[in-house]
């Protein structure tokens, strides 16, 4: 049976959450906006601005990378027909 417990925010992770929740809103923020740099979104995001690049760069190319496999694994399989 299902038991109703009630979610209390832990105050030492919180903070961590909030870092994690305004790198998800740069990030999407990025990728609606790819032609305004870093350096102009720092006066929004404050001092973390280029730590947040740094990550948002990285996944950017975690994904590309992702995208390629998998079009290089399709050409396999479409020559294989």
């Amino acid at each position: 049976m299902y038991e109703h417990r009630e979610v209390i925010p832990d105050p030492v992770r919180r903070p961590n959450m909030v870092s994690e929740l305004t790198y998800l809103n740069y990030a999407h923020n990025r990728k609606l906006s790819p032609h305004i740099s870093a350096e102009q979104w720092e006066p929004i995001y404050g001092p973390t601005t280029m730590t947040m690049e740094a990550r948002y760069q990285r996944e950017l190319v975690a994904e590309r990378r992702l995208v390629e496999r998998a079009c290089k694994i399709e050409t396999k399989r479409q020559a294989r027909s």
